[in-house]
């Protein structure tokens, strides 16, 4: 008999294991992990800075990528280690959310600005502020956006052992990036509370999706840094089963 993709997806998300819960972002990456994202994601917002019309013709993609800009920073405060900027990274994280609220070049340039001279260590500091929950810090479809992104590029590197071998650097940040991501998404199951379709224990159903996608994420991240291949794309290709069935049941018709 044969299966549709979509069986063999919910056999192999089956296969896996169910965690108990999701580990602190403090045992998945470390700070030092997470600078580089920070430091793209500014020069991308740099590029759409260039003048005022350039930043009108990338409103959306710059707001996303500003809200990235705050997700990554409030990470940068919750991981392992330190760098530099720990201590501001909520600084940063408060900045960068008005930077993806603002509509205003000049308002946008000085945030931007500000944002820099606290990474660069050239802003004087001042009191940390608090804590935010995830979706605070960020609405969820701008961190699901930030998935498909993402993932784009873990498939692209790991489709071909060369692809690995020769872009080992830019897999690396890929993989960070997912694991991030995928442990601030866990931290959300709204959208398993008003499900597309009726499903049975949804929230439940939708957390276990999400403690695998930590869980995948996170050793398709100790793969690349192993040098296995073989590891690194199993890991991607379960981790892809992961999202189809999640996107079966809570994000029908949604590309990801």
């Amino acid at each position: 008999m044969r299966r549709s993709i979509a069986q063999l997806a919910f056999l192999s998300f089956l296969a896996l294991p169910v965690l108990a819960a999701v580990p602190k972002l403090a045992e998945l990456v470390s700070a030092k992990d997470i600078d580089p994202l920070v430091r793209d994601v500014i020069d991308n917002l740099q590029t759409d800075l260039a003048d005022a019309a350039t930043f009108r013709q990338a409103e959306t993609r710059f707001e996303h990528a500003a809200y990235t800009l705050a997700l990554y920073a409030e990470a940068v405060a919750q991981a392992n280690g330190s760098i530099a900027w720990s201590a501001q990274a909520r600084a940063v994280r408060d900045l960068a959310i008005k930077l993806a609220k603002t509509k205003n070049y000049n308002q946008a340039r000085d945030l931007l600005e500000r944002i820099k001279n606290v990474v660069s260590g050239t802003a004087p500091a001042g009191a940390a502020p608090a804590e935010l929950a995830w979706e605070e810090v960020a609405p969820l479809v701008q961190v699901m956006k930030e998935v498909n992104l993402v993932n784009r590029s873990l498939r692209r590197y790991v489709r071909r052992e060369r692809y690995f071998k020769r872009y080992r650097d830019r897999l690396d940040k890929a993989a960070v990036a997912m694991t991030v991501l995928a442990y601030i998404a866990s931290h959300d199951n709204s959208a398993a509370k008003e499900p597309p379709k009726p499903i049975e224990n949804a929230v439940q159903r939708y957390d276990q999706y999400s403690a695998q996608f930590v869980e995948l994420s996170k050793l398709a991240l100790d793969a690349v840094r192993k040098g296995s291949y073989d590891e690194a794309k199993a890991a991607v290709t379960k981790l892809q089963d992961v999202c189809a069935k999640c996107h079966e049941d809570f994000r029908p018709g949604i590309e990801f």
